[in-house]
């Protein structure tokens, strides 16, 4: 990729495209997410603007939990999903990335407009230091390699037992029942 694209990132649909074996092969893929992001009250699924980089983002996540929570990592996920899924933002998008730490920090803290600043200026260091958690994020990377193809994927563990179950894509909140369900309820932990 060209510094630029690295930055900005590429057009979305032009990738998918080029991913998934053209635009009769990515229609009807935005149809169905377009149908299940309406059926559980998300905005508008879209293929408008870029895709890119994804390893700040990642560092940025591994620091919102281990510095804060994994509530406060769930907060930001969120936010850069539906912005990359519906708002048109690409993961690689400084400002939306520490958009979505402001946003993250705001849910989980009852701190003060100073602290909060602090926080935001915490996580714009770790955007800007690029050894920041990548050695972490990385690892993270080599332990799911050849298992993962798609976004989201899920990894639900009983730490207690050992079981996991996984998955990727859009799915039903029926497959997250069965999945709690499988591995016994307790000692649950989602990544």
């Amino acid at each position: 990729m060209t510094p630029e694209q690295l930055q900005y990132g590429v057009n979305k649909m032009q990738w998918y495209c080029e991913k998934f074996g053209g635009e009769s092969r990515v229609m009807p893929m935005i149809s169905r997410l377009s149908s299940v992001f309406e059926s559980i009250g998300l905005p508008t699924y879209s293929l408008e603007g870029n895709t890119g980089p994804t390893l700040d983002g990642h560092r940025l996540a591994h620091f919102m939990k281990e510095e804060y929570s994994q509530s406060h990592q769930d907060v930001f996920m969120d936010t850069i999903m539906i912005d990359y899924f519906c708002n048109s933002k690409a993961p690689c998008d400084e400002t939306a990335l520490l958009a979505a730490c402001e946003k993250s920090f705001e849910a989980n803290t009852s701190a003060n407009a100073e602290e909060q600043k602090a926080n935001l200026a915490r996580a714009e260091e770790v955007l800007r230091d690029k050894s920041k958690y990548r050695d972490e994020v990385l690892a993270q990377v080599r332990d799911v390699q050849g298992r993962i193809s798609g976004v989201p994927h899920f990894i639900i563990r009983n730490e207690d037992t050992k079981k996991k179950v996984e998955f990727s894509g859009a799915q039903p909140v029926e497959t997250f029942l069965d999945a709690f369900e499988e591995l016994g309820g307790e000692g649950l932990e989602l990544q």
